[in-house]
Parts: structure tokens; C-alpha cells; sequence
């Protein structure tokens, strides 16, 4: 079991429950609130329309193991997790952790009706749970989807460690729709290459990585990319981002040689 000095477990939780799309759900309760605003940048998490809380798992189908710990106050965080998100819900009835499925089995986990919680959201082992489902998705599951809670007044969402290249792939994606918009004054032949320059800024340690030859790290940058390339699709000026299969990773690498 996880659990670290600096808060007392007052209960903890473990089950299976069934990922499709990537995703499974804590679902809060009836008359339960989610304070995630609609279109945070937390890729690993987010709010759906029925008030649950998406939960992103690194396989895209499988079954995959959760582990929900109760605590009095906010318990330590361990220094050697890799992909951290934290948010703050209040619990209604009958809080439980979902899979996809609506006709699917899921599990409760003990919160109290009314109280609000901050819940921080864990992928332990998921670069290695990452490379098992590539190399055999019918393997069992070598990773482990921690959720702790403890009360606490609502505050912002925040993604509080990013480091594994399968988590990144989506965080990155959230936030590229917060600074693509930024560039709309930079005229079009130069918007692509000054985008990777702002990312690889934001994210040093990526482009570090990058630069040492881990292309791991790869798809998180071009995350950035594709989605300019959503943004200026029926832009003539950006034509070369859709018909060239390479082109965005002949950018990034062009950029990387520039620096």
C-alpha cells in the first residue's frame, strides 16, 4: 500500500474497474459538486456533463486497479510520482469510482455526504504501465490509479507533476489550447516554429529530454502542434502542417538544432 508520512489514513479502498476510451469515473454522489471550470488544462482529468469527474487511464481498454485513500488532513506528497493532479469536489451521496460502462460494476468509496474534499488524482508506475500495454494490452496491469482525499475548502484545479511522456501527450494537449491564442498576432509562416519555441520555454525538462535523444518525449510537443493544426484548418497558409505526415516532426527537430 502507498501511504506516506504527513496525514493519517483514516480508511482506503481498492477494486477493479473497467477502462474504454481511456477513461473511468469517480463519480461524485447525488446533490455532489465538481469545482473543475469547464475547459481546464489538466488533460488527465476533467468534468463531464453529468457531474462526474473524467479520470484519463493510460490503457485505452482493460480492466485497471484503483485504490481510493481517506484521510483527516492532507497527507505527503511522495517525490517519486510522476503524474499528479489535484482538485476539490463536495461529496454527495454514494460517491463511487465508475468505469465507462454505465452497465458496468464500479466500487464506493468512503465520503461523506455534504463535506468537501480535495482529491488528488495518481498514476503510479505509468510509464511502465504505458509500454506493457503497447507491448501486451492483455497483460495484467503492472500500474495503480491512487485517489486520496481529505476535507478541505474548494480551491483550483492544478496538475502539480507532469513527467511521464504518456501523461504529458494529454496534459500537453489541454494547455495548448491556452497558448495557441497567444500567437494570433505572429503571422502564419512563422506561427509553428514560435509556438514549439514557447513550448519548449514552458517545458525545459521536455525539450532537455529531447535533446538527449529520448523521442519518448516526442508526441507531447507535437500534441502542441496538431492542435494548431485543428485551430488553422481551413487556413491555405498552414496547408503544409496537414499534407506532410513529417512535418511536424521535422519542426520540432528543426527548432531543437536552432537552440
Amino acid at each position: 500500500m502507498w501511504l506516506f508520512d504527513g496525514g493519517t489514513m483514516d480508511s482506503s479502498v481498492r477494486g477493479e474497474v473497467a477502462a474504454e476510451f481511456s477513461q473511468i469515473y469517480l463519480c461524485v454522489g447525488e446533490d455532489g459538486k465538481v469545482f473543475i471550470p469547464w475547459g481546464s488544462p489538466l488533460g488527465l482529468v476533467r468534468e463531464n456533463d453529468i457531474g462526474q469527474v473524467l479520470l484519463t487511464t493510460l490503457r485505452q481498454v482493460g480492466t485497471v486497479s484503483v485504490e481510493a485513500q481517506a484521510f483527516a488532513s492532507m497527507p505527503a506528497f511522495d517525490p517519486t510520482w510522476s503524474n499528479v493532479v489535484e482538485f476539490s469536489i463536495t461529496a454527495g451521496a454514494s460517491a463511487s469510482i465508475d468505469p465507462w460502462d454505465p452497465g458496468a460494476t464500479g466500487f464506493s468509496i468512503p465520503m461523506t455526504p455534504g463535506i468537501a474534499y480535495r482529491v488528488r488524482f495518481v498514476v503510479i508506475d505509468g510509464e511502465t504501465g504505458s509500454q506493457q500495454f503497447r507491448d501486451d494490452p492483455q497483460a495484467l496491469p503492472s500500474e495503480l490509479y491512487l485517489i486520496q482525499f481529505w476535507p478541505q475548502p474548494a480551491s483550483s484545479a492544478v496538475v502539480l507533476k507532469n513527467e511521464s511522456p504518456w501523461a504529458q501527450l494529454w496534459v500537453y494537449g489541454a494547455l495548448a489550447g491556452t497558448i495557441i491564442p497567444t500567437l494570433s498576432d505572429v503571422p502564419a509562416p512563422d506561427r509553428a516554429a514560435a509556438l514549439i519555441d514557447l513550448v519548449f520555454e514552458a517545458h525545459p525538462d521536455t525539450a532537455r529530454r529531447l535533446r538527449d535523444g529520448d523521442e519518448r518525449y516526442l508526441p507531447g510537443i507535437i500534441a502542441y502542434l496538431k492542435q494548431l493544426k485543428v485551430q488553422t484548418y481551413h487556413d491555405p497558409d498552414f496547408s503544409y502542417l496537414r499534407d506532410d505526415q513529417h512535418a511536424l516532426e521535422l519542426l520540432v527537430a528543426q527548432r531543437l538544432a536552432s537552440k
